[in-house]
Parts: C-alpha cells; sequence; structure tokens
C-alpha cells in the first residue's frame, strides 16, 4: 500500500477567510452560517473559532432570543 501525501492548496487558511467574514459583517454570523458560507464543516469551524477567541480576534454573543451564538470580530486583538 503507498501513501500519498496530500498538499494544501494555496490562498487563505480557514481561520482567516472566518476573520475576513466576519469583518464584512459588522451584525455578526453564526456557526451555521460561517459553515455554508465557507463550505467547510461545522465542527472545522467551531475548531478555527476556538483558536481565534483564544488568540482574541473573536469574540462570542447571544442572540436576543438568548439560543445562539453570534460571533464577532474583535476591534483590539490579545
Amino acid at each position: 500500500m503507498s501513501v500519498i501525501v496530500i498538499e494544501p492548496t494555496p490562498g487563505k487558511t480557514t481561520a482567516e477567510r472566518i476573520l475576513e467574514l466576519l469583518r464584512e459583517n459588522e451584525q455578526g454570523m453564526t456557526i451555521k452560517q460561517l459553515s455554508s458560507t465557507l463550505n467547510r464543516s461545522v465542527s472545522m469551524v467551531q475548531r478555527c473559532l476556538k483558536i481565534l477567541m483564544a488568540d482574541g480576534f473573536v469574540y462570542a454573543r447571544l442572540n436576543a432570543g438568548g439560543m445562539q451564538l453570534i460571533y464577532y470580530p474583535s476591534s483590539t486583538p490579545r
């Protein structure tokens, strides 16, 4: 059995694309909206958001109904 190494595609990472989308959408976005727009799995978007939040680039708030987290870009990352 041979091993095939898959090379990454050039361009922006998923985390960079998420941050870009959030900066373009001042009203914020849910994980499902980000996932759909980027054509990435919800779990991948969650992992990227976790890193972006830990680094201070993104923050989250519950929507008015208190049912969903809405993600926003931070104005000043840590």
